[in-house]
């Protein structure tokens, strides 16, 4: 009896695994899914069970369809169209999942650096009485603004003590007299809100990262008085930030902090440097351009 190189892989099949063996291995080739395996390791497991169902993934096509179908599903609607054989699809997914690794790394880097900004306000007891003098107030928003511009400019030689500048806010505005719009921060729409009652100019720590500004550290604390009473500590500022109003490029430095109504507050430094007069009755901001 002549014994053909088939028959011979068959009854060696039928002795050393047996028929029950082979079933499983093609139950589990069938419902095998990457889940949270890497691509690499799905695919060494798809290979080592399809010698055991080459009914299943017996030609290319079938081989290939059935490995997608395995994929999970962030990466298997990545691939767009059907790649040409089963290696090309094997590089594909292998890349699809390199880019969704940087991604996810990326997303977490962010997230680390906002939870590191996040700041407990210092408490602070409440200024017991307004100001006795009109004369005085003025003097001491004027001394106020002054400070804050040689801060803000960077021509200060000595920060001081302490290291530290105070900075204030002085006056929530009310609904009837303030000034808002929308200007564009590096290509991005940003809420903003003009307002002569703060000493410097700010900008929200999300839409930095968001407009991909450079936020880069001063080297000393300003100590910002909130309208609520309390302070908050601040040590990071966005330089030369390029503005642009109605098709005017100008420029700002915003110091970093945390806001939720306004991407960005352009106060008393950037509005005097730029000329600029607040009519709250027209809700209007004239500046003057060369």
């Amino acid at each position: 009896m002549t014994l053909t190189w088939d028959d011979f892989l068959s009854e060696f099949a039928n002795k050393y695994t047996p028929p029950m063996y082979r079933d499983q291995k093609k139950m589990e080739l069938l419902s095998l899914e990457q889940g949270y395996m890497t691509v690499s390791k799905y695919e060494m497991q798809f290979s080592r069970l399809s010698k055991y169902a080459l009914e299943e993934v017996g030609t290319k096509d079938a081989k290939q369809r059935r490995f997608e179908k395995g994929l999970r599903m962030d990466i298997r609607e990545k691939i767009s169209l059907k790649p040409p054989s089963y290696s090309t699809l094997l590089e594909v997914a292998l890349r699809v999942e390199e880019c969704l690794i940087e991604k996810d790394a990326m997303t977490a880097k962010k997230r680390k650096m906002i939870n590191e900004y996040e700041v407990d306000e210092v408490v602070t007891a409440r200024v017991g009485q307004r100001v006795r003098e009109v004369r005085e107030v003025f003097q001491l928003v004027e001394d106020i603004v002054h400070h804050v511009l040689d801060v803000i400019g960077f021509t200060v030689d000595s920060v001081g003590d302490q290291g530290r500048y105070f900075v204030f806010i002085m006056e929530a505005p009310s609904a009837t007299d303030i000034v808002t719009g929308k200007i564009s921060i590096y290509g991005f729409d940003a809420y903003t809100l003009f307002d002569p009652r703060s000493t410097c100019s700010f900008i929200s720590y999300e839409f930095a990262l968001k407009s991909h500004n450079d936020i880069e550290t001063l080297g000393y604390n300003i100590c910002v008085s909130m309208p609520t009473g309390g302070t908050v500590i601040v040590d990071k500022v966005v330089k030369t930030c390029l503005v642009i109003i109605n098709g005017n490029t100008l420029y700002a430095n915003l110091v970093v902090i945390k806001l939720k109504e306004f991407d960005v507050i352009l106060g008393m430094d950037w509005l005097s440097k730029n000329h600029a007069i607040v009519d709250c009755h027209p809700k209007e901001v004239v500046i003057e351009t060369s």
